[in-house]
């Protein structure tokens, strides 16, 4: 009998899954949207994989797509998917939000897989469509955090809203650009950086101790270039917080 959990990531512009046996996570292949229907895709995908014992989501795209992947998932494998929501508590981890199911479900998941492998206070930062950064302390309280707009969807705002500025070519990280690539490029890097190591020394000021930055998301890597090497990339921190999920509610 297979044991196996299939795990899904649904974002904002791509599906991640992994499977998981136990303390085991083995990603496979992201899908983006744009690429075929998530039906076709994920098909292909699962052509060799065998039908799991769960099948557990966590999804910031909304009931639409939501609808779709659980469609897909039962033309394949003939079960349901259960779709994880935040709570108040879980795996050790306290909510912040007063409204526990408004915390998106990505930034929970992340904050259990760090409060897991982590006993430091730390300050988790996601890069992707959105800029996220949630605070956990040792003792798994969640202080809250921010919500702001990512460098890629400020310069999709700054290219899409604004009559004088027109994408080009290759943009360049300069400290003060002569063109306007590199001027909307860097901006929005700035921007940031500057939010990230301001609510970074916020925080540690608030906990008398330091605070360890811990970057995720598909532009991490990005980040940590525009932060001069501060903080540590930890991948695939949904997955990894629904795995733990999954095992403490088979």
């Amino acid at each position: 009998m297979n044991t196996k959990s299939l795990l899904l990531d649904l974002g904002n512009t791509r599906l991640k899954w992994a499977l998981a046996d136990g303390a085991d996570v083995l990603a496979g292949a992201p899908l983006a949207y744009a690429d075929e229907t998530l039906a076709a895709g994920l098909a292909q995908r699962w052509r060799d994989v065998e039908k799991p014992a769960q099948v557990w989501a966590a999804s910031v795209a909304g009931a639409a797509r939501e609808a779709e992947l659980a469609t897909a998932v039962r033309q394949r494998f003939d079960c349901d998917t259960s779709f994880v929501r935040s709570v108040a508590n879980a795996c050790g981890v306290q909510n912040a939000y007063p409204i526990a199911g408004r915390l998106g479900i990505d930034r929970f998941l992340g904050l259990i897989a760090i409060h897991q492998a982590k006993r430091t206070p730390v300050l988790l930062v996601s890069c992707g469509t959105a800029l996220t950064l949630d605070l956990l302390t040792p003792d798994g309280r969640h202080h809250g955090g921010l919500i702001a707009p990512s460098p890629a969807l400020m310069q999709h705002a700054l290219y899409g809203n604004t009559a004088q500025l027109k994408a080009g070519g290759d943009a360049h990280w300069l400290a003060l650009a002569d063109n306007t690539d590199d001027a909307v490029f860097s901006g929005t890097w700035f921007a940031a950086v500057a939010l990230v190591e301001r609510v970074l020394a916020q925080a540690e000021r608030q906990l008398d101790t330091p605070v360890e930055l811990v970057l995720s998301g598909g532009a991490a890597e990005q980040l940590q270039a525009a932060l001069g090497g501060l903080g540590r990339i930890e991948p695939e921190l949904v997955l990894r917080g629904l795995s733990l999920y999954a095992a403490e509610h088979p």
